[in-house]
């Protein structure tokens, strides 16, 4: 059931410039195996064979947190990705995961560029990214902060006017603190994941941007439940998860599937997001706006809580 690209880049040119950020990215896999797999110096290397457009992305100061999610001091994306410190150091940075769905009730998700530093080719959710160090996108009154973060990226990847998905379309539901490696072990994930429903009033246009996503599919329940299942069924689950309840059974899976499924997609997909999909349906059902305050969805949210991927019993929740 493997997604094939469902993007065509446009004339000879996109063509182009696709073939040559795929050349940069496998450059880039060489360098991380020549030199000190994990160190900074695999890291250089690599961002060295990068595009100017990610190059200056991981140069971009985000928020570096404790366990609790409280601000310590701000950090480039490339000192908050690298692997060895991740592993060594514990730094732990803010994000935010973005699930958009429309009012036919399909979720959009998106296969990561090849130019991408980190887990390039991996399929993901809408839009997943970190907010700015800065005074406007670190405001955690009402999720502001992660929420302008949200609608900055959704325009930066997908081509998303911000006016389609107005700060009032998203809900805030909770967060998921865990680690990933990228396949290269140079690069990784550390984060405290800020998890966001957005339910603009339309379908949003999109005029994707081939630098950061190759490739989008708009899905029903059935249908991601059923993916998810066959790449369990051909790369393992991931353990110690636990979804809170099965909304939606898979499908028993009919041939291998070999996409690569980022981390923070499979747990958050498999843990929470079926319930969330369900209340946002029955809302749109009844004629209510999911993101209002008579929304079913905001009977989900979980505004203290950080649920510890991994070791789902480490789930704290603390007074804001």
């Amino acid at each position: 059931m493997a997604f094939a690209s469902l993007l065509t880049a446009g004339g000879a040119a996109a063509v182009t410039a696709a073939l040559r950020r795929r050349a940069a990215a496998s450059l880039a896999r060489t360098f991380s195996t020549s030199v000190d797999a994990g160190g900074a110096e695999a890291a250089a290397a690599i961002l060295a064979a990068a595009d100017s457009e990610q190059r200056a992305m991981m140069a971009e100061r985000i928020i570096v947190v404790d366990e609790h999610d409280k601000v310590l001091r701000p950090g480039s994306k490339e000192e908050t990705h690298i692997w060895d410190s991740i592993k060594h150091d514990g730094i732990l940075h803010r994000a935010f995961s973005v699930f958009l769905i429309d009012p036919e009730g399909k979720l959009l998700v998106q296969q990561r560029s090849s130019a991408k530093v980190t887990f390039p080719d991996y399929w993901a959710n809408t839009c997943c990214s970190h907010p700015w160090h800065t005074e406007e996108e670190m405001e955690l009154q009402n999720a502001m902060g992660v929420k302008r973060a949200a609608r900055r990226k959704l325009e930066q990847e997908l081509g998303i006017n911000p006016e389609e998905v107005p700060l009032d379309c998203f809900t805030f539901l909770t967060r998921v603190h865990y680690e990933a490696p990228c396949d290269d072990h140079v690069w990784g994930e550390h984060e405290v994941d800020h998890v966001l429903i957005a339910t603009p009033a339309q379908r949003p246009k999109l005029n994707v941007n081939d630098n950061e996503v190759q490739a989008v599919k708009w899905l029903q329940p059935q249908e991601l439940a059923d993916w998810l299942a066959a790449v369990d069924a051909t790369s393992g689950p991931i353990p110690g998860i636990v979804a809170e309840e099965v909304v939606v059974k898979p499908n028993p899976p009919t041939a291998p599937c070999h996409d690569k499924v980022s981390f923070w997609f499979r747990v958050i997909s498999q843990c929470h997001l079926q319930l969330w999909w369900q209340a946002v349906t029955q809302d749109q059902a009844d004629g209510i706006a999911p993101s209002s305050a008579m929304g079913r969805l905001q009977k989900l949210v979980e505004p203290s809580t950080i649920h510890r991927a991994g070791d789902w019993s480490k789930t704290t929740t603390s007074a804001e």
